[in-house]
């Protein structure tokens, strides 16, 4: 029965269900059941998920059962003291006074907590510590270590030079941590040197496109050129996106036609993060040129490319490209949906084609779109001409009669 138990304790564990864990932990010994090692350990690890206190209480329980305790268990432990570190450290020396062999999870999660709390003296002497412990501490111990670092960009470059030691392969998070380094001590040029490969370039690059840094994603195409290394797709993809992020459309457009000038090969996806930085940015007649030169390359555009450039449209209030668009993609092997309609509707709307506006509405309904809240809201910014009011308040009431059944 103990064995029912812990596998339900273990997955809740994996669910992040902390409070069933615990639950089932207390429920045990009215089940005349007693928990053993394995019970434990698996309610410290959801535990762990709530904090701290949870943590405490667990170990608590354990030692009023004189249960001895294992790594795994000071691992979860000091695993929830985020950025308490003297408690991290506590209960390291207590792992150590009982024998026990740090593992790398126990060097990494002690390391994190040292970040949280931007000591990173302390997460240096716990990665060299490592190396005592005869442990071989994987990249995320050293992404860990960097990240601690980002004050001290000497460090940082040291720390990184160990890595490549180790024939470890940095991954983007370690390039990230490196860059942040050298960014805040405004030396940009460093941090690039130690990018080794264009993969580097182009993990480093995508990182700026989730970040929205489009300006240190120049600084990095610039560099890559620089180092005599040839973009390919994912460069060009990346840079549009993180332009797109930020609105930056005259960059996006940039570094497509440098895509053209280098012969690399586009996609459609690149495409789209530079019409949707036109979109963004209400430059609509960017967006369409963007739209027919994908076209002329022979890529198919899908239905995003389609919403982007109707959207644009929509921006800049010219209804009659963005009617054209929305046909286009009824004419052809693409699906409008319910973005393309309620880009369209908002471009007749701003242009106050109000009787367009509630057929394309009702054109919406007929071909099995279901208009949104943003769709009516799209149809509704102006006053229609008498009589044509009833039409949007009763597509709107059956909307609202299918939205809540």
């Amino acid at each position: 029965m103990v064995v029912t138990f812990n596998a339900t304790i273990s997955a809740c564990e994996k669910a992040t269900a902390w409070q069933e864990a615990l639950w089932l932990l207390w429920e045990l010994p009215r089940s005349r059941l007693r928990a053993n090692l394995i019970s434990f350990n698996s309610a410290l690890s959801a535990a762990a998920a709530k904090g701290a206190s949870a943590v405490e209480a667990v170990l608590l329980c354990m030692e009023r059962q004189r249960l001895q305790k294992d790594v795994i268990t000071f691992n979860a432990a000091i695993h929830s003291c985020e950025s308490r570190w003297q408690r991290a450290f506590i209960y390291l020396q207590k792992l150590l006074q009982q024998d026990l062999l740090p593992t790398v999870v126990t060097c990494t999660s002690t390391v994190n907590v040292c970040e949280k709390a931007d000591l990173w003296r302390q997460a240096l002497l716990i990665k060299n510590l490592s190396s005592s412990w005869t442990l071989r501490p994987n990249v995320m111990t050293f992404n860990t270590a960097l990240s601690a670092l980002s004050n001290s960009w000497i460090r940082a470059h040291l720390l990184f030079a160990h890595l490549a030691t180790r024939q470890m392969t940095p991954t983007t998070i370690t390039c990230n941590a490196l860059l942040s380094s050298c960014e805040r001590a405004g030396l940009w040029h460093r941090a690039l040197r130690r990018l080794p490969d264009l993969i580097s370039f182009n993990s480093s690059i995508s990182s700026c496109s989730r970040y929205g840094a489009w300006a240190v994603g120049l600084a990095l195409f610039a560099a890559l050129q620089l180092r005599y290394l040839e973009p390919n797709i994912v460069t060009c993809g990346s840079i549009a996106a993180a332009c797109s992020a930020c609105i930056m459309w005259q960059h996006a457009l940039l570094f497509i036609a440098a895509a053209d000038e280098k012969r690399v090969q586009l996609n459609v996806v690149s495409y789209n993060s530079a019409m949707s930085a036109c979109e963004k940015g209400a430059e609509w007649q960017q967006a369409l040129a963007l739209f027919h030169d994908l076209c002329r390359r022979h890529l198919s555009p899908d239905i995003t490319t389609c919403n982007a450039a109707i959207s644009a449209c929509d921006q800049a209030s010219q209804w009659q490209a963005a009617l054209l668009l929305l046909g286009l993609a009824e004419a052809t092997v693409l699906q409008a949906d319910v973005f393309s309609f309620t880009a369209a509707i908002g471009a007749c709307s701003r242009s106050r084609q109000w009787q367009r506006s509630l057929l394309l509405l009702a054109e919406a309904f007929s071909r099995s779109v279901q208009p949104n809240a943003l769709t009516l809201s799209a149809a509704d910014p102006v006053p229609f001409p008498r009589g044509q009011h009833w039409l949007l308040r009763c597509l709107q009431d059956t909307l609202a009669k299918d939205l809540h059944g």
